[in-house]
């Protein structure tokens, strides 16, 4: 159950569009991995680049439960953060969701170095 604002902003849409559209990125990135290796490009992989679907699918993962049962949590501390001027609430809220949101980017930018070297590596 998702509560929404007077704006109709829904207190759940930040984790919800990290989810749809991180997802869809992941699979870009999957996408360009299996046709690099198709075409020779991809003679190895780093660490980096074997962390990344990890870091990718964590953040993600950890952004959904941060916007859910984040929200829940820090309106046990600041009850109504969402609806009234309480700073620290939502500052908390949010900070909590760019860390997870932090760390699937790391993840996309370790795909995306490996992307970039093997689509070098092949011209």
């Amino acid at each position: 159950m998702t509560v929404t604002t007077h704006a109709g902003f829904s207190g759940a849409s930040l984790a919800v569009y990290v989810a749809q559209l991180g997802s869809l990125a992941m699979i870009a990135i999957g996408l360009c991995y299996l046709v690099l290796a198709r075409e020779g490009a991809m003679t190895s992989v780093t660490n980096a680049e074997r962390l990344a679907p990890a870091l990718c699918a964590v953040g993600i993962l950890a952004e959904f439960l941060a916007g859910f049962v984040g929200y829940y949590a820090v309106a046990a501390v600041w009850p109504n953060f969402f609806y009234t001027p309480i700073t620290q609430g939502k500052v908390t809220w949010l900070a909590l969701q760019a860390v997870c949101i932090a760390v699937y980017l790391l993840g996309v930018i370790y795909a995306y170095g490996g992307i970039r070297r093997a689509a070098g590596q092949h011209r």
